[in-house]
């Protein structure tokens, strides 16, 4: 069997990009052949990859000819949705005599599905066709599976994974006097508008300042800086740059607690982050990963959008002890040990089918 992945836009670092790094990694560990296709991406990659010829322009429009790249026994992995890409590629590993997988990244959210552009119904019945022919759609954590279906009209074969995610050695020790955020400034996704209003109602006397960092989205980061003035948190809110790798280690694990107020997400890995550094962490309540973090007691939660229950459980997050739990939470349900066998165990039989 051969893993093999088309994903067009890996020229940009995100989390997909992310994801696919993690599971080529991980499959490669584990001695079997992986391969990601892609429209053009940067030659520091040291996975293995390809560019394949593309055909148009346009995220939506472009499409691979990945006639020749693929053969029977391999199984393709599509990366998000919505796009003549996949499905093309879909097409042509049937043709091939592959199996192929979908893993959505959240495009079958609700709130993608609002602003999805036009036409909508030759791009749903496109997408219904894509999604029926799969031959799993693999998605990290159980309730994303249901949206997908919603999508599709009708039960899919499932596959639930979370990316493995490795315990640092690094640990939470706080002391920093402050809340930290780090994610994309993407207002409404990234639920900042609620977590700002609901630390608007806190007093300085209870919680501490708040820190967030991060890479802009559109004009997001100026989104943020204008709300914070609005509230009149300009001397208790700091709205700063992108930081990574020691300094982002720093940061968290030198906080006073973790925010995580997103209204939606995949696979949350800021989220993972601090939990795996031990940090007292706040996350919003019903997301996909939600249930299994709380019912293991690795993090508090809360609904955002109720600003003064909000309030209070920010005031309360530096008291919180949940950093062993949450380290243990990380290494034992996030580990590739026992993630990968069964994963690998469903592919084969696909390839198999096929």
């Amino acid at each position: 069997m051969r893993i093999v992945h088309y994903y067009r836009d890996c020229a940009k670092q995100s989390g997909v990009t992310h994801a696919i790094d993690q599971w080529q990694r991980a499959t490669l560990d584990a001695g079997v052949d992986t391969l990601l296709l892609h429209n053009a991406l940067p030659v520091t990659r040291d996975l293995p990859h390809r560019a394949v010829r593309h055909l148009g322009r346009g995220r939506h429009t472009q499409i691979p000819v990945l006639a020749g790249q693929l053969r029977r026994g391999d199984v393709l992995v599509l990366h998000e949705g919505w796009v003549t890409s996949n499905q093309v590629a879909a097409v042509t590993a049937r043709t091939a005599g592959a199996a192929y997988v979908v893993v959505p990244h959240g495009v079958y959210q609700p709130q993608i599905l609002e602003d999805l552009k036009s036409p909508r119904l030759p791009r749903f019945g496109a997408e219904q066709t894509y999604l029926s022919h799969a031959g799993a759609i693999h998605t990290f954590y159980a309730p994303e599976h249901t949206l997908a279906e919603s999508v599709a009209g009708r039960t899919l074969p499932r596959l639930v994974a979370p990316t493995g995610f490795d315990v640092p050695e690094a640990r939470w020790v706080g002391g920093g006097g402050y809340l930290a955020w780090h994610g994309r400034y993407s207002p409404h996704h990234k639920g900042l508008d609620r977590l700002l209003r609901a630390y608007a109602l806190t007093s300085p006397d209870e919680v501490p300042p708040l820190r967030l960092h991060g890479p802009t989205y559109h004009d997001g980061q100026a989104r943020v800086e204008a709300l914070v003035g609005a509230l009149g948190l300009g001397g208790r809110v700091s709205v700063g740059a992108p930081i990574g790798g020691v300094e982002k280690d720093e940061f968290l694990c030198r906080s006073d607690g973790y925010v995580f107020p997103s209204r939606w997400e995949s696979h949350p890995m800021s989220l993972l982050e601090a939990l795996s550094f031990g940090a007292p962490v706040l996350m919003q309540n019903d997301l996909h990963a939600s249930g299994w973090v709380l019912e293991a007691g690795a993090a508090s939660g809360v609904d955002f959008d109720d600003a003064p229950t909000a309030a209070a459980e920010l005031a309360a997050l530096p008291s919180r002890s949940t950093g062993p739990v949450a380290r243990r939470f990380v290494a034992h349900r996030l580990d590739w040990a026992t993630i990968l066998p069964p994963y690998l165990a469903s592919l084969r039989a696909l390839a198999e089918a096929r």
